[in-house]
């Protein structure tokens, strides 16, 4: 007699063949640069912690003689040295124009600080100028050229410096522009960045900006344009800022004439 037994355990699955499993090479990881610590707001400084470790209490600051690395928010750091009890701790981040002081610090009895004041100050970068022989006006820098140029030409001399013609939007513009021209361009006549396209009633700014001051009606304060006779309404006109002893105009002529120019960029 035959018998069969039964086993408790499942039969076993024959494994599956393996697979062609070929290793790619991993390109080469880049090297990452440590970042740089960011100018951090005065609600931020709390983040400014220390790192994680187990200390008594009364070490909470560093020992007259111990250097405690703290940690920026952003993964940079900043170290903190302890000095004397006039300045407690000093920390100069590694970014540049950041600096951070900590003052009033009190000392208990075993001469440990107890609590510090913090706050932090951001040097003031370089004062903004404007570039030898650019004159500063209201935010932004005029440079004067005396060479002739087509407004065409004069628009294009302007942009390696980052700069267009000159434009003007308000009476300030226009008086500080008619000083500039009658002070410093010998034929007391320059290009200005406006322009007038064919057949158009409105003068635009080549460097887009708002155009509602040059284009606003005549009987206002010196705003009027004067369109001389050489220029046909089948031609782009050109403004020219065009100065006498006595007063200055606006004057759209042929953009193909000659004329010194002003540029400009702001500050």
């Amino acid at each position: 007699m035959k018998f069969f037994t039964v086993s408790s355990s499942p039969p076993s699955l024959p494994s599956p063949p393996p697979r062609d499993v070929r290793e790619v090479p991993s390109a080469p990881e880049a090297a990452v640069p440590t970042p740089m610590p960011s100018a951090v707001p005065v609600e931020t400084l709390a983040a400014l912690t220390p790192p994680p470790a187990t200390r008594p209490r009364d070490s909470a600051f560093p020992s007259l003689n111990s250097k405690t690395v703290y940690h920026w928010t952003d993964s940079g750091t900043a170290q903190h040295l302890l000095y004397d009890e006039d300045r407690c701790l000093s920390s100069i981040a590694s970014r540049r124009n950041l600096r951070i002081d900590v003052f009033s610090c009190l000392f208990n009895k075993s001469g440990n600080p107890i609590f510090a004041v913090w706050t932090y100050f951001k040097d003031i970068a370089k004062e903004k100028k404007c570039q030898s022989r650019w004159i500063e006006y209201n935010g932004n820098c005029y440079s004067v050229l005396q060479s002739w140029h087509t407004w065409y030409k004069a628009e294009d001399a302007c942009a390696p410096a980052h700069a267009y013609l000159v434009t003007m939007h308000s009476d300030d513009d226009w008086r500080f522009l008619q000083k500039l021209i009658t002070t410093r361009v010998v034929t007391k006549t320059a290009w200005s960045g406006g322009f007038r396209r064919k057949n158009e009633g409105k003068i635009q700014w080549s460097d887009a900006t708002d155009d509602s001051y040059i284009n606003r009606k005549p009987g206002y304060m010196d705003v009027e344009v004067r369109r001389v006779a050489s220029v046909r309404d089948l031609d782009d006109g050109c403004l020219a800022i065009v100065c006498t002893s006595l007063t200055c105009r606006r004057e759209e002529y042929d953009c193909n004439a000659l004329k010194p120019y002003i540029c400009m960029k702001p500050l």
